[in-house]
């Protein structure tokens, strides 16, 4: 806490259903104070109220808060949801009167040490690893299928190894020639070779 000719308080806070939280001025007016009042969602709705000295918690916050007369901070036990909303802080010194506001925002349930998810959360992740399963699923099986699949040799004309050598012909076309040739003799009645 640093002191000065100001009040200033965080601007929000953030905690889980059954923990406690201290809302501790960023800055505060130079000592001293004469009076010091924490209210909650409007100026009438007082928490505690007083001078230094004769500080006076209001039902019901009677057992649940304290205040540090050296920072102002107010502590604030087993939040509830209905202890989301603002804080307001006065402080009045003998120069002028000092007030700010802060937000409190109690959300979730808690397990007591602050570690636990909402069900949203929970389910997002359980979607996440089975989505993330299933996809190395399919890979794997990709993979496997495609390792146990050989790959098999087209029968088909060679389009991507031209041969200009005639001595490198494929063997299933070799006599191509001479068996188209010969059918057509066959069937105008000759039996002849083409180059007889």
């Amino acid at each position: 806490v640093c002191f000065g000719q100001e009040l200033i308080l965080p601007e929000r806070i953030n905690k889980a259903v059954g923990e406690n939280v201290v809302i501790t001025p960023i800055r505060i007016p130079d000592p001293p104070h004469q009076y010091i009042r924490w209210s909650f969602n409007s100026l009438n709705n007082t928490i505690l109220s007083g001078s230094p000295g004769g500080i006076t918690i209001l039902p019901p916050y009677t057992n649940r808060v304290h205040l540090d007369t050296s920072t102002l901070a107010l502590e604030l036990r087993t939040l509830t949801d209905s202890d989301t909303g603002q804080y307001t802080l006065e402080v009045q010194t003998p120069a002028k009167p000092f007030t700010d506001v802060t937000s409190l925002y109690v959300f979730g349930v808690a397990d007591g040490n602050g570690d636990s998810l909402s069900a949203g959360a929970i389910a997002g992740i359980v979607i996440g690893v089975l989505l993330g399963l299933a996809g190395i699923s399919g890979l794997s099986f990709y993979f496997m299928k495609a390792k146990v699949m050989p790959r098999t040799k087209s029968s088909g004309s060679k389009q991507n190894e031209v041969t200009h050598d005639e001595q490198q012909q494929d063997p299933q076309y070799v006599n191509m020639n001479e068996v188209t040739m010969r059918t057509t003799c066959t069937q105008m009645g000759q039996t002849t070779r083409p180059d007889d």
